[in-house]
């Protein structure tokens, strides 16, 4: 029987659970002696079925909501989303929007709150120049909608075969890697004399960082969320990320801003994004559905939008 909540707490029927990089990635980093019992993932939508005393009435039972289980509970106590039933803080979630399927909305929060962290990193303003590295993946196609809604000009990099998905977000301009020889360097050479105001990247690519003061203003930041090919793993990542933010130009740093981060998952920010995709500005991009016996089948898809029945 699935526990019962209490205080603050409300039990939840999933209904879709998503796939991500990010889920993956926490699962991955944390050793599996620390937490013997894991579910993995952290986004889903379902219905609440119980709720405890301290529950707003908005949340109550039958309530379709969607939200994102907190990266601590997953990493310390394996918490995850991959089950039929969640017991969740009811601070952790926010109604699901109507104009939404329950597949949809189990795809929103994280990557939507990881592009709303770095619109707030790189501190995108109106009439500001933006390019976002990965513009066709899941936070890529997120982050598009927010620079829009912001009303910054968007350039994106991306496969050309995806182009008219970045362009349907907004996308103002589209380099398609396959395209072109090298995609800093075509930024050197086609953006040299209008520069960017902020780079946002959701591959990782340290050559893009390495290269960018050809091609992002002196006060631009580089907003960084991927990990590249991932072969240095987390650690890799990490001292990586140290050198790009810490390593002064004469010893070989970058002169420009380097930012990474762990995004603040939160309920709160689920209802922002949650409004966005009620006035029709946020949208999600489903690569694949698929139903939780055949979990495993879709694991290795996770780098795209992908969710779970």
């Amino acid at each position: 029987m699935p526990p019962k909540p209490k205080g603050s707490q409300v039990l939840v029927r999933i209904s879709h659970a998503a796939l991500s990089s990010p889920g993956k990635n926490l699962m991955m980093a944390v050793p599996s002696a620390l937490r013997k019992n894991a579910i993995p993932e952290l986004d889903f939508s379902g219905r609440v079925v119980l709720a405890g005393p301290s529950v707003p009435p908005r949340l109550g039972p039958g309530t379709p909501v969607f939200g994102t289980v907190s990266k601590y509970a997953t990493a310390v106590s394996g918490q995850g989303t991959l089950a039929e039933y969640l017991l969740i803080g009811s601070d952790c979630i926010a109604i699901k929007p109507t104009k939404m399927t329950f597949a949809e909305a189990s795809c929103l929060s994280v990557l939507g709150q990881v592009a709303m962290e770095m619109i707030r990193r790189a501190q995108v303003k109106k009439g500001e120049r933006i390019l976002i590295n990965g513009g066709s993946g899941a936070v890529g196609t997120a982050a598009i909608q927010l620079a829009k809604h912001v009303g910054a000009h968007v350039v994106t990099v991306c496969s050309g075969l995806k182009a008219d998905i970045t362009k349907s977000v907004g996308a103002d301009e589209v380099v398609d890697y396959h395209q072109v020889r090298s995609v800093p360097g075509f930024l050197a050479e086609t953006y040299d004399k209008v520069p960017f105001d902020a780079i946002l990247d959701t591959v990782g690519s340290q050559e893009l960082f390495v290269k960018s003061p050809r091609y992002l203003k002196p006060d631009g930041t580089f907003v960084n969320v991927g990990e590249g090919d991932g072969e240095t793993g987390q650690l890799g990542f990490i001292l990586q990320a140290l050198r790009n933010t810490h390593q002064p130009s004469f010893l070989g740093g970058v002169r420009r801003k380097y930012v990474t981060f762990s995004a603040p998952l939160t309920g709160a920010n689920a209802e922002r994004l949650a409004s966005l995709a009620e006035e029709g500005k946020m949208h999600v991009f489903i690569d694949s559905s698929f139903d939780l016996k055949d979990a495993l089948k879709a694991s290795p898809l996770s780098i795209p939008p992908c969710c779970v029945k």
